[in-house]
This record gives structure tokens, C-alpha cells and sequence, in this order.
């Protein structure tokens, strides 16, 4: 510990840029801000510095490419038109220690994101930034989607059938951690722990060798599926 981020520089052009970056930033806050029945989590967050060149995602980037976070402006480059971002990994096959991750928001021409802090729950048309973000930070540091439906984990939240335990009632609502994302959480990141070797710039998700390339752990009705390879995380519109 700590878990880098970065920020790439090219900045989203349909937001402030500071704005954005304040919205995000609070997304990785609110999961190591959480206070398990021991203390806080033991998950830390660390910003690096901007990302300059957008390398390809393979294992062997530099140091200061890995761990990035990118708005995607022109050109989608994932399947999925109904994708609003995607969370890929890099993992270490015997340790499980998430080794890079690429962060991406798909900001091209109609997807409408909001970093309003608005109560109103009438457009839901627009998506709330800091939501969206908070769901793919628990892809980052490890969580699969939930089945759940109160739970920021789960793959379509604010699809239709979830407004009701979710959307319907308002942003600052929508960005909580459920008590199953907490519960998952508290299990990988309890109070106290410590992690051997450093987790400097990678993310410690299994101490054991994973066996059939997973691991999954079950903890207090929390699934969490920790892939030890490269996988697609999405969060969708339907």
C-alpha cells in the first residue's frame, strides 16, 4: 500500500477539468474511507503524476504509464457500444497481485455524464460521473459485479428494473457502498493488515496461488471473483 492512480493529460472535453478530476478522486475516496467493525480499511490510494503518452496495455509499460485513468473521447475501442467505462487488469498468475489497470470512461458523443450534485432523480438521461467511477474503483482494486441490486458492484445499476433501490433516489445516494460491497471490502482490506511485499504500484488481492486462474471468495454474502488475468469489467447502459 499505497494503490497508485494516474490521471492521463489529455483532458475530457466535455467537462471542467478539475471538476472531473475532483469527481473521481472522490470515487477512490469512498472506498478507503470505509470503516470496518475493526477500524478503517487498510486500502490506500495514492495520485501519481499525469500520464503523457498512451502506451498499449501490455505487460512491461513504464512505471508512470501503469494504473491510468483515460477519458476516450473520439473512438470506443472496446466492444460494447452500451459500454459507459471498462476497468482492465494486469495480473500476476501465482501471486495475485494486480500488477497495472487501465481505468477508461467512455466520453464520446452520446454518452451524458453529469459531476452535478443535484438531488433531482427526474433526467435520467445523464449519468452521474462519481457514481460510474465508484463502481469501477471496486473493479480496480479487485471486486467482481455483484448480484445484489442495492450494491454499487452490480453490472447494470440505474438499469431500469434498479431505479427503484438505487437511481430514484438521487446521486448522492447512488454513489454509497452497499453493506455487501462493504462486507467484500472489509474481507481483502480488513483494519491493520499489512501487505508483503509493499504494494507500491501494484494491488495485493491473494496471498495463495489462485487456483483455474481465480479466486473466490465468499464473505458474508458478498461474492468476489479475483481473475488472475486480464479481464473486461463494464458498467452498461440498457
Amino acid at each position: 500500500m499505497p494503490i497508485t492512480y494516474r490521471f492521463s493529460e489529455v483532458n475530457p472535453s466535455r467537462f471542467l477539468r478539475e471538476e472531473a478530476r475532483a469527481a473521481i478522486r472522490s470515487s477512490f475516496h469512498r472506498w478507503s474511507d470505509t470503516i470496518c467493525s475493526g477500524g478503517r480499511t487498510s486500502l490506500r490510494f495514492v495520485e501519481g503524476e499525469d500520464i503523457a503518452t498512451d502506451t498499449p496495455f501490455v505487460v512491461g509499460r513504464p512505471e508512470g504509464e501503469k494504473f491510468g485513468i483515460y477519458f476516450r473521447e473520439d473512438v470506443w475501442p472496446h466492444d460494447g457500444a452500451n459500454t459507459i467505462a471498462q476497468t482492465n487488469h494486469l495480473f500476476g498468475t501465482a501471486s495475485g497481485t494486480i500488477t497495472d489497470v487501465n481505468l477508461e470512461i467512455n466520453n464520446i458523443k452520446g454518452t451524458a455524464f453529469s459531476v452535478s450534485d443535484s438531488t433531482d432523480v427526474s433526467d435520467v438521461k445523464t449519468w452521474d460521473l462519481q457514481s460510474v467511477i465508484t463502481h469501477e474503483v471496486g473493479h480496480y482494486i479487485g471486486f467482481a459485479h455483484s448480484d445484489d441490486p442495492v450494491s454499487i458492484m452490480v453490472s447494470s445499476y440505474c438499469a431500469d428494473e434498479l431505479k427503484a433501490t438505487r437511481c430514484n433516489k438521487g446521486r448522492i445516494e447512488a454513489r454509497r457502498l452497499a453493506p455487501d460491497d462493504i462486507a467484500g471490502l472489509c474481507a481483502l482490506y480488513p483494519p491493520g493488515a499489512t501487505y508483503d511485499p509493499p504494494a507500491t504500484s501494484g494491488c495485493l488481492v491473494a496471498r495463495e496461488p489462485l487456483r483455474d486462474s481465480s479466486v473466490v471468495a465468499l464473505v458474508s454474502g458478498a461474492l468476489v471473483v479475483l481473475a488472475a488475468a486480464r479481464r473486461r469489467r463494464r458498467a452498461r447502459l440498457s
